[in-house]
């Protein structure tokens, strides 16, 4: 008889699961397979409802500035061409700029697509959060609990509802399909599940960098499972760590290139702040009050006591679950240490820019929390356990839903109110210069916001609070705030303490392309043309292809009356950037400056004869005065000026008609022009048609209510429309504005004279 023949089963690692739920320990409330996923989802959707009022705010300035993102071309720029963003984003994330490529194609700039879209993804991270909680052997109910809290937790408002923290997202859900597809693998050995984790996990590499941790994450599952790692273990984690490394070196030297930061630490200040940092964030998870989006410095230094408590408090917590990890499981240490381990790259062994601002930020523990959520879960699973002995397997569905609704209404509250402050820039930076008062660029970006709302002195008080909290080891930072308090200044008509202003930044940056291209553009507007050229070619030899540069001189050479050299700019400023829609098609745009050059002309030539006329009615040449001044009027057909003097002229050579229609036509053109007012009102009065006349006086007192002579002539008209108390009462006020006006006294005393009966 053969020997039968044996098939060698893969081995499976002690202790995993091979489903998904266990039916037969979920409570009667979470029977139906659909219920727990559509209750998470549920809870976020109630929970962050505010997000779908909410608008761009902070960085997403990158979704309507990075040309990338706005042309069809644009996709192969986001994944080989990282450069492309640099003025944005620094890190080589393609898969998030990605989705935001597609979105552009979808809705444009309409907002709400875009956090609809990040809600999506953090359902998709909450359920995918549960599923691996069961399969790590969590009981149902209270996987699902945690799976809960994490969902609705305000602690990651951050990450879900601003916009750009999609990166948090999209790296946490590809990070965790892979961890599943990599527990799947070491249960049934299927290379697939091995290359399908591999593969998510290099997408969650491309979302974010933070990601990196996975490979020590799955060997610390290996330890919680069977206590100790094996050879085995590392060979299997080993491709994941060289991918890991491979993606982080791209993303470091990409962000490099574009911003190298180095903050002077000592590796002891950096343990500190590290300790530090883990605890902040565990107090935040536990009691998530006061949170704000950029948090204020703490103090660092190896004298400092309470850094030292930190320290002391986390190397003990780490040696008490050590010692006791037979006695109450490797469950707790594993989950502790996944949390440290997830939230490393954070935590200041490592310099990054955003350490400038702030040691910890809550989108940098959207998925390391997790690992405390599930703890802290669990910790309350086993205190009920050990509380209700007797009665723990009948209570226990009752207990639990009691239990989750205790954390999730206050959280979800929480979550609600805390989703409102992304409604858009002003309650944004608001809310964080209300908390962190010393938070410069809060400061500094509430003014931007009020300024584009043209609410400019509350703008130049924000700027002067970001001034305030300068650090004193980088006077460059007040460049941009000295250039936006210009363009204040100049909103306000206030064009002095602008150039000020412009000033003080090329005062600290010589080079600053922004502030010498305002300063430049301020001086043509102050008709200083020579200074003006001399910064444009300033800024040219800065950066030769600056558009604004070439736009600017353009219309300073206008001004100059050098149209062939304008033309030749502004066609170099339409060549760099033809889409420019200050400068509009070429045709147009070239159209309008001859236009302007032609006006400019016109005018120079029309000022000539009006300064000769005027000079001509000096030396009593009155023909010649209104021969100049009709010259001056064909080029200059409507100005107000031209055709007053035009009535002045006229009526001292006696043609009081003709005087008479200048001035009309002035008043056409500027209804309120004072010399036309007051010369039609005497002329008026001349010929006797007082009405007319008393209409243009009162008209007149409106505009220059202390015309003293206004006032006489209105009396004089008064008078001859039989209102001779009317009339004394002008009188009087002429006098009470000039008491030395003999022809308001004159006939003053004569309308009295008649009122008396004497006359």
């Amino acid at each position: 008889m053969a020997a039968k023949k044996h098939r060698n089963k893969p081995r499976r690692e002690r202790g995993a699961s091979s489903s998904v739920a266990a039916p037969a320990n979920a409570p009667a409330w979470l029977s139906p397979p659909w219920v727990a996923p559509v209750a998470l989802c549920l809870l976020i959707a109630v929970s962050y409802f505010p997000a779908t009022q909410a608008g761009f705010v902070w960085d997403d300035a990158v979704l309507s500035g990075a040309k990338p993102l706005q042309n069809l071309s644009g996709l192969w720029q986001i994944w080989f061409e990282p450069r492309s963003l640099k003025e944005y984003e620094g890190h080589y994330w393609p898969v998030l700029y990605t989705t935001f490529w597609l979105e552009h194609r979808l809705w444009g700039l309409h907002p709400l697509g875009y956090h609809l879209v990040n809600l999506l993804l953090h359902m998709g991270v909450t359920l995918l959060l549960w599923r691996l909680l069961l399969r790590l052997a969590m009981p149902v109910a209270w996987a699902w609990v945690a799976a809960a809290v994490f969902a609705v937790h305000p602690l990651h408002v951050e990450s879900v509802v601003w916009v750009m923290g999609r990166k948090d997202l999209l790296a946490a859900g590809f990070y965790l399909a892979a961890a599943l597809y990599y527990l799947r693998f070491a249960e049934h050995r299927r290379r697939a599940d091995y290359a399908r984790a591999l593969a998510l996990f290099m997408l969650s590499l491309l979302s974010k960098s933070i990601a990196v941790t996975l490979p020590v994450a799955l060997l610390l599952w290996h330890w919680w499972k069977r206590g100790r790692v094996i050879g085995a273990d590392f060979a299997r984690a080993l491709p994941f760590l060289l991918l890991g490394l491979g993606v982080t070196v791209i993303d470091w030297l990409a962000y490099k290139d574009v911003e190298e930061v180095s903050l002077d630490y000592s590796s002891l200040e950096r343990v500190l702040i590290a300790a530090q940092a883990l605890w902040f964030y565990v107090g935040k998870l536990l009691w998530p009050a006061g949170l704000v989006v950029v948090y204020p410095h703490w103090e660092v230094g190896a004298d400092h006591l309470p850094a030292w408590g930190y320290f002391i408090a986390a190397v003990a917590v780490a040696a008490l679950l050590w010692f006791y990890r037979q006695r109450i499981t490797r469950a707790p240490l594993a989950a502790a240490a996944f949390f440290a381990v997830t939230l490393s790259p954070t935590l200041g062994f490592v310099d990054y820019g955003y350490m400038q601002f702030s040691f910890v930020a809550d989108r940098y523990q959207y998925l390391a929390g997790a690992g405390i959520i599930a703890l802290g879960v669990g910790a309350v699973a086993w205190g009920a356990q050990v509380a209700l002995p007797r009665v723990w397997k009948g209570a226990q569905p009752t207990a639990l839903a009691a239990l989750a609704l205790v954390p999730l209404i206050p959280l979800s509250i929480a979550t609600w109110q805390h989703a409102g402050i992304y409604r858009n820039e002003g309650v944004f930076f608001a809310h964080i210069t209300d908390h962190n008062p010393h938070a410069r660029s809060a400061h500094y970006n509430l003014g931007g916001w009020l300024k584009n709302e043209e609410r400019h002195e509350e703008a130049l008080a924000a700027y002067r609070a970001a001034l305030g909290n300068l650090d004193p080891d980088n006077p460059g930072a007040a460049v941009s705030t000295h250039i936006n308090m210009g363009v204040v200044h100049e909103g306000l008509e206030e064009y002095e303490q602008a150039e000020e202003y412009y000033r003080l930044a090329l005062q600290a940056k010589p080079r600053s392309k922004n502030a010498l291209h305002n300063l430049a553009r301020l001086l043509t507007g102050n008709r200083q043309y020579d200074e003006s050229l001399a910064l444009y070619r300033k800024l040219l030899t800065i950066d030769p292809d600056y558009m604004k540069a070439y736009a600017g001189m353009a219309a300073t050479l206008v001004w100059l009356e050098r149209p062939g050299e304008a033309l030749h700019n502004l066609e170099r400023a339409l060549e760099l950037d033809p889409s420019r829609q200050e400068l509009g098609s070429a045709r147009e745009q070239l159209d309008k400056m001859q236009q302007e050059v032609e006006q400019h002309g016109q005018r120079q030539l029309a000022d000539t004869h009006y300064r000769r006329a005027l000079e001509y009615r000096k030396q009593g040449r009155l023909e010649d005065a209104l021969a100049a001044l009709r010259k001056s009027r064909e080029q200059s057909p409507d100005s107000v000026e031209i055709h007053a003097t035009l009535g002045f002229v006229a009526e001292e050579m006696n043609r009081l008609d003709q005087a008479a229609a200048h001035y009309q036509r002035a008043l056409e053109i500027d209804p309120r022009f004072p010399e036309a007012l007051n010369h039609l009102g005497a002329l008026r009065l001349r010929q006797q048609r007082y009405t007319e006349a008393l209409t243009h006086f009162q008209t007149l007192i409106e505009i220059q209510p202390d015309y003293a002579k206004v006032y006489s002539g209105m009396g004089v008209a008064l008078f001859n429309l039989n209102r001779s108390e009317e009339a004394v009462r002008s009188f009087d006020k002429a006098l009470s504005l000039d008491p030395g006006l003999e022809e308001a006294r004159v006939n003053r005393d004569y309308v009295l004279q008649i009122l008396g009966g004497g006359g």
